[in-house]
């Protein structure tokens, strides 16, 4: 069963440009008035087409980073998020094409090699997935998304061992990425060996916060085990 495909949202630079943006009382208005301002500026188009997507209008999005791109024809980001809302919509292949041309103009983030490697993990290509997300992680070392991604994908082969490897390598990193203590219940499960598991899935609810989505399925983990005479030491 496969949890948590996770893919990069967006390029991870514009991301942290536009929690800077997001200061602004209304930034839909900002920038719309910048774009009346300065129409054959591609950043104006840009930024809206951020804030349409993170508020789920994908066409709309859509619309403002192609304008972007005929503005900018050279920015692999831009191709990059384009990519993004053709996957969001299920467009796969445009979206790959995207990706790829992005990879090719040299995106300076491992995002476009992980969101292409999200695809194959969709369509049960889990052996090219995780090439994908190989080459996601040796474009960025410590993107410790690529790596739960490939020890989920590592889990989902039954190559238990290589996942607890890839999530501990996460934790290395990020000790609170609670991502890969979920993985890590998820491998060590797997292995036989509960009481780890165990130990796994209770620090994931430690570290998650009340609202998480994924809290009640790990409930059921734990309560699975405990009914197996399993508990922590």
């Amino acid at each position: 069963m496969r949890y948590f495909i996770i893919f990069a949202i967006l390029f991870v630079l514009s991301l942290a440009t536009y929690k800077r943006d997001i200061l602004w009382k209304d930034e839909l208005a900002l920038w719309s008035d910048v774009q009346t301002a300065a129409p054959h500026k591609w950043r104006p188009h840009y930024r809206l087409g951020l804030y349409y997507y993170l508020h789920g209008s994908y066409d709309k999005a859509l619309d403002k980073f192609k304008v972007a791109l005929d503005i900018k024809p050279d920015s692999p980001d831009i191709h990059n998020n384009i990519g993004l809302i053709y996957q969001r919509k299920g467009v796969l292949d445009e979206a790959i094409k995207e990706y790829t041309t992005a990879i090719q103009m040299e995106i300076k983030s491992s995002s476009a090699y992980l969101n292409i490697g999200t695809i194959y993990l969709k369509k049960g290509d889990l052996r090219t997935a995780l090439q994908w997300f190989r080459e996601a992680m040796q474009k960025d070392p410590y993107d410790v998304v690529s790596i739960v991604n490939l020890g989920f994908t590592y889990g989902d082969m039954g190559e238990y061992q290589k996942a607890i490897e890839m999530h501990n390598k996460a934790l290395a990193i990020r000790p609170d990425y609670r991502t890969a203590h979920f993985g890590l219940g998820l491998a060590y499960e797997g292995t036989g060996d509960f009481e780890k598991s165990l130990w796994h899935w209770k620090e994931y609810l430690r570290i998650a916060p009340e609202d998480d989505g994924w809290r009640k399925e790990v409930f059921l983990h734990i309560e699975r085990l405990n009914k197996m005479g399993f508990t922590v030491k």
